[in-house]
């Protein structure tokens, strides 16, 4: 007998910041909804499908366990889960005052439930996006105070609440901007500002120096790396179809909590990680992953990208995109691409927009096109957009993005220290080593801090099993090439 159509279910999970037990008792329920997998969504929250007719079982499950959640889709203003940066620390760069405790003690001051995006995040990783929230507070160099800013919608730029806040009072400041944010409507946020100083007592202090929001390369958020602060490991798993079967979920559950491991952290790019894996739990882990077949070595084509929720079509252009990048090897190391969703935020460097052609007996959309923008400087922390092409059918888009990497990588030589040679006549050349295997690069100047490799570390300095961050792949698959080589594989 049918039970009706579906209804999908988003729990909240705080900060991207789940227990081990407490995903098994949410996995318990998508179960008992009729579903034999999750989803993982962009603001570090836990999707999943229901039948109609078992919703009421499904909503009384969701008491007995205390945890908050929306029926996906629901009309009026809902409730949105807090992302934070937690995900990133101790295994990324950090302010040097910010450590996981310092994002629980922010995230247990939330007493109630956000309607606005409210985004928490260490300004030195890049993993986690800065400003894809309305309210994003963002760590300043000064111990337990944050920069805030604010953004109205999407097509709007981020503006700096002119203090900064405590640690203590983050939650205060953010509910009071909730409950008046329908009068924020108008005016600019030195007026809402003045509103609020006479109304909400918060601890602040001046804005000494501007927040450095610079552009960082995409952190690889798949496969086994180092701690920071601990000889033992993290590990990151990604499906690139965002569908991950429950039963894998279940025993990954269950190894964490016989070998200790107390979170589970979500990343905005639809993974999630493990940290604190001991060295000799590893073995264990593996034995897992190749119980199920699991792919720890998918290439940086498909992981870069952002696609709306559960949208076929998005899906399907991705592939024959990622399929067209790998034919002619273009190289999009630092680039993060998406395809814009109605009332998402973006937060990627190269972003589609699909238009609206004719369509034929309502459903069959005839010549549909796109329009491909990037952000200033590649930074997605800026927020600004600029077309680069439009009325761009979907054969063509490969090809137009190609042209698009050579821009990014054009801009990347202006800007990069360079090298000069004898042999060359002194011509300027920056020296990189890529991986044969998947196309990463490693940058002498830059090093791999998150794999405690420090900035100006030179290739042949490297140990002899050093091993591709990405792919696995040995030492000596990494080749030098220059970046004018790199540049001319991405010509189309």
């Amino acid at each position: 007998m049918s039970l009706g159509k579906k209804q999908t279910i988003r729990v909240l999970a705080k900060g991207g910041i789940l227990t081990p037990s407490h995903l098994s008792r949410i996995l318990g329920i998508a179960k008992l909804a009729g579903s034999d997998k999750v989803h993982f969504g962009s603001r570090q929250d836990l999707l999943f499908d229901v039948k109609s007719a078992l919703m009421p079982q499904v909503q009384e499950a969701f008491k007995k366990i205390d945890s908050d959640y929306i029926v996906y889709g629901n009309k009026g203003l809902r409730s949105q889960n807090i992302v934070s940066s937690y995900v990133s620390a101790d295994i990324m760069n950090s302010t040097s005052w910010l450590s996981s405790g310092n994002y629980l003690y922010v995230l247990e001051k939330f007493n109630y439930q956000p309607k606005l995006r409210v985004n928490i995040a260490d300004p030195e990783q890049s993993l986690v996006p800065l400003m894809f929230g309305q309210l994003n507070f963002i760590a300043s160099p000064i111990q337990h105070y944050w920069y805030l800013y604010i953004r109205r919608t999407d097509d709007e730029i981020p503006v700096r609440w002119p203090v900064m806040v405590l640690s203590d009072d983050i939650c205060v400041l953010a509910q009071a901007l909730e409950r008046f944010w329908a009068d924020f409507r108008r005016g600019n946020v030195s007026d809402w500002f003045e509103f609020l100083q006479h109304r909400v007592e918060y601890n602040n202090r001046k804005v000494e120096q501007e927040p450095r929001l610079d552009f960082k390369y995409s952190h690889d958020y798949e496969g086994f790396g180092k701690m920071h602060a601990s000889k033992n490991y993290w590990a990151g798993l990604y499906w690139r179809n965002n569908e991950y079967e429950i039963d894998f979920l279940e025993k990954l559950c269950a190894l964490c909590l016989q070998t200790g491991i107390s979170k589970i952290c979500i990343t905005p790019w639809k993974s999630f990680m493990v940290k604190e894996i001991a060295e000799k739990d590893l073995i264990l882990w593996d034995q897992l992953l190749g119980k199920f077949g699991i792919n720890m070595r998918h290439s940086s084509f498909d992981m870069n990208w952002h696609l709306p929720f559960k949208n076929k079509m998005a899906l399907r252009l991705k592939r024959r995109i990622v399929k067209a990048f790998d034919s002619v090897d273009v190289c999009v190391y630092g680039l993060t691409f998406g395809i814009k969703a109605k009332n998402d935020f973006s937060f990627y460097s190269i972003q589609l927009e699909r238009k609206v052609g004719i369509k034929l007996i309502n459903r069959i959309d005839l010549l549909a096109f796109y329009k491909i923008l990037y952000v200033r400087n590649f930074n997605s922390n800026l927020c600004e957009y600029t077309t680069f092409s439009s009325f761009v059918p979907w054969y063509r888009i490969p090809a137009e993005l190609q042209k698009l990497t050579l821009k990014f990588y054009s801009h990347y030589l202006q800007s990069s220290e360079v090298i000069e040679t004898e042999s060359d006549k002194k011509e300027t050349k920056t020296l990189v080593y890529q991986c044969e295997h998947c196309q990463s690069v490693y940058d002498e100047k830059k090093g791999m801090i998150a794999f405690d490799i420090p900035a100006g570390t030179r290739f042949d300095k490297l140990p002899d099993t050093f091993k591709c961050r990405l792919c696995d792949a040995p030492k000596a698959y990494f080749k030098p090439v220059y970046f004018e080589q790199l540049l001319k594989n991405a010509q189309v």
